[in-house]
């Protein structure tokens, strides 16, 4: 792979990856780092196999989640909680409001991060980068109906474990999710 065609395909994914895999770990700094290492592998196995550029971007996701999971073994004191940090467009000048929907984005972040790494991986590619199932299933290497019912299976989790925190109304906020 010569050096056009990596940074091509750099600026081409770069800001969904990190995404992505900001969707595994907190620290926007383990992130660039993992982010790195993708590439890094990217380059790594480009020299012993032929890569199809039409498929070069699932293999990106691949390896990012690869690389998630690996890191997430190793340091299982972490926590994913990307949808903590998103900042919804304030309807609303009350004071209120803004806690309550932080707190609400916190209690989602917190129980996403206790599900299996496939169902966070679907939930994040689905909510944060807006892919459709087809594209999930492509780049996550399972069938469209997996990812459709993963998505279903956190969605009705969370719908229920917000119910129970005292946050309810979201069941048609989350339906338009599926």
């Amino acid at each position: 792979m010569d050096q056009h065609t990596l940074t091509e395909i750099y600026d081409r994914h770069c800001r969904e990856l990190l995404v992505y895999i900001r969707g595994f770990v907190k620290s926007p700094e383990q992130a660039e780092d993992l982010l790195h290492d993708v590439f890094v592998r990217l380059i790594q196995y480009s020299q012993d196999h032929d890569i199809d550029s039409s498929r070069v971007r699932a293999l990106l996701y691949r390896i990012s989640h690869n690389l998630c999971v690996d890191f997430l073994r190793q340091n299982s004191r972490s926590r994913t909680t990307s949808l903590d940090q998103v900042t919804a467009p304030d309807t609303s000048p009350s004071v209120e409001s803004n806690i309550d929907r932080d707190e609400l984005f916190r209690n989602i972040g917190e129980l996403v991060s206790t599900r299996d790494h496939l169902s966070r991986s679907v939930f994040y590619m689905r909510t944060e980068l807006e892919m459709t199932y087809a594209e999930i299933a492509l780049n996550l290497g399972i069938s469209e109906r997996t990812a459709k019912r993963k998505m279903r299976a956190i969605l009705h989790f969370l719908s229920g474990e917000l119910e129970k925190t005292g946050f309810s109304g979201f069941n048609a906020i989350f339906l338009s999710l599926l």
